[in-house]
């Protein structure tokens, strides 16, 4: 998975300045299955912050990578709602602020239409704050390893 991260104000300037934010990882590669119908892809994402400074999601973006289209986007309470946290109740409703060293789970559940028999790979682009005393918003973008549409039956 190939993770940067970058402030978004002037992107296109800083291609040289990453700044230390999440470690991104899927801890395994999604196989599709057909649930009421629909292909869908369930997997976790799971987000580490590495950072020095507690890190505040605003939200997520899932892109098919071959052409960009944004396939969910995903803020507010359902983010919350699909976020778990082991520091945290299962109500807790503050989980979108990411102390250095702790790890949030992002559960998806992404309804999906891409061609059977073919290799695809998603792109997350997860957009946060960085609380610190100079805040700053930014973005980190990983690369979900190909996964295999063949396995989806009807």
């Amino acid at each position: 998975m190939t993770v940067i991260s970058c402030p978004i104000a002037d992107r296109a300037d800083t291609a040289t300045l990453v700044r230390q934010s999440f470690d991104i990882q899927v801890p395994w590669i999604p196989t599709p299955v057909v649930i009421a119908g629909q292909q869908q892809l369930i997997y976790e994402l799971h987000l580490t912050n590495f950072a020095g400074d507690s890190l505040a999601l605003r939200q997520i973006e899932v892109l098919n990578s071959a052409s960009g289209t944004i396939l969910r986007r995903i803020r507010g309470w359902e983010l919350v709602s699909i976020i778990g946290r082991f520091d945290h109740s299962i109500g807790a409703t503050d989980k979108l602020v990411i102390p250095p060293g702790v790890r949030a789970v992002v559960y998806f559940s992404l309804p999906i239409e891409f061609p059977g028999d073919s290799e695809q790979a998603l792109i997350h682009r997860i957009e946060f704050d960085v609380l610190s005393k100079t805040p700053e918003r930014a973005v980190a973008e990983a690369v979900l390893s190909r996964f295999a549409m063949s396995h989806c039956y009807p």
